[in-house]
């Protein structure tokens, strides 16, 4: 079970300020890969981990959705890591 409250807090500080587009979200964990294909491979990771696309589904992401929120971040890096 994801402990959210002390996680989030500690990680929307960090990016509270903006919302983060998936063009930049992926070349901050593939940065010798091009934005598009960073993208996709930050995409799929996404998608492979069961756990982590509920929680973005239930944070209000959806297929459509071109950027991720300050919680949606915080989850994305509770469950793949640091950048």
């Amino acid at each position: 079970l994801l402990s959210t409250r002390k996680y989030n807090i500690k990680h929307q500080k960090q990016y509270k300020h903006k919302k983060l587009y998936q063009a930049g979200a992926g070349p901050a964990y593939f940065p010798d890969s091009s934005p598009v294909v960073a993208s996709a491979h930050l995409m799929r990771w996404i998608c492979r981990n069961p756990d982590l696309l509920k929680k973005l589904h239930e944070s209000g992401y959806g297929k459509n959705s071109k950027e991720f929120t300050p919680m949606q971040i915080s989850y994305i890096i509770y469950f793949l890591g640091e950048p």
